[in-house]
């Protein structure tokens, strides 16, 4: 996650209304692509062998994410979850198996620890540190803060002149 990433997960949340399974709210976590590289350049320069988590160590919620996005959701049933991501897909918005449905139901969030004590790395960039710069370069959603900001200015105008009209 980060500016110019183009993912699943990044398709996702720059869609214009954003589907969410009702009564979930996925915990996400992010890796910045400058982590994942420092983190595979340290792995095969010391050759750490096995297999290992690795990502940031905080959690943003798929509520969080999409409020930084400026992206209204939503809300569908459970069941009818496979439905509306076979709809999406149908209109080439987004490509979702069932494993990334289940990720953005019930999120992911890992141990990054053995990584960590193994190797001694740790992330430059938190998951919300890479979000803000995914966010940053992403096309505003319906709900930015500049949208939403320039909408309540115009009702206060709005209703200072129509104050001034009837004093």
């Amino acid at each position: 996650m980060g500016a110019g990433v183009d993912s699943h997960v990044t398709r996702y949340l720059s869609l214009p209304v954003v589907p969410r399974v009702m009564g979930f709210d996925a915990r996400l976590q992010f890796l910045h692509p400058s982590d994942a590289v420092a983190a595979l350049l340290l792995a095969t320069r010391r050759d750490v062998p096995g297999t290992f988590n690795v990502a940031a160590a905080d959690i943003v919620t798929l509520t969080q994410a999409l409020r930084k996005m400026g992206r209204p959701s939503v809300l569908v049933p459970h069941p009818a979850a496979p439905l509306v991501a076979t709809l999406v897909r149908q209109a080439r918005l987004v490509d979702f198996s069932t494993d990334q449905i289940d990720a953005l139901t019930y999120g992911r969030a890992m141990d990054t620890s053995r990584f960590t004590a193994e190797t001694g790395f740790v992330p430059q960039f938190s998951s919300l540190a890479a979000l803000a710069e995914f966010v940053s370069a992403a096309k505003p959603g319906w709900l930015s803060p500049e949208r939403v900001d320039g909408a309540l200015a115009a009702v206060s105008r709005l209703l200072r002149s129509a104050t001034v009209r009837s004093g």
